[in-house]
């Protein structure tokens, strides 16, 4: 009897001692930065631009059709790549443009800008309106860029 009890609390030292070393192997895992973040998988692929705002100061602003074949692609990895500057409200597509975005603030952070006015003129903002991605500018006024997302053929 006692030999039956002895191997039970060995057999649950063993089960705590491997919990144990379980957690420690999955905080030790999340370190140096390695965080998980959740990317909406909505946002994740090709956005072809199709309307701006430019406010004029008096809240009468609104979205106008732009003639444009400026993208931006975005990937699981938290990068984006476009083929036109993204930190300027440009309509116009130059040289391939990186950078990466912040899936939890909502925000879009170029590697680097033309015109760098510091880093609150890197930040664009982005939200989802009905099935539009719409990027929010560092403006007095709205300035926004919408989005429709494309099918990319392969």
């Amino acid at each position: 009897m006692l030999l039956v009890v002895s191997k039970k609390k060995t057999l649950i030292n063993m089960k705590n001692l491997l919990l144990m070393i379980i957690c420690v192997l999955v905080l030790i895992a999340c370190e140096d930065g390695e965080h998980i973040t959740s990317v909406d998988p909505v946002l994740l692929g090709r956005w072809v631009l199709t309307e701006q705002l430019v406010d004029p100061g008096d809240g009468s602003g609104k979205f106008h059709q732009v003639e444009s074949s400026k993208y931006i692609e975005f990937f699981a990895d938290s990068t984006y790549r476009s083929n036109g500057v993204i930190c300027l409200m440009s309509t116009e597509t130059s040289g391939l443009e990186t950078g990466r975005y912040d899936p939890k603030e909502f925000l879009i952070l170029p590697d680097i800008c033309p015109v760098d006015g510091g880093p609150t003129w890197r930040k664009i903002w982005y939200a989802f309106e009905n099935d539009d991605l719409i990027l929010r500018y560092t403006c007095i006024e709205p300035c926004l860029h919408k989005y429709k997302k494309v099918q990319i053929e392969k």
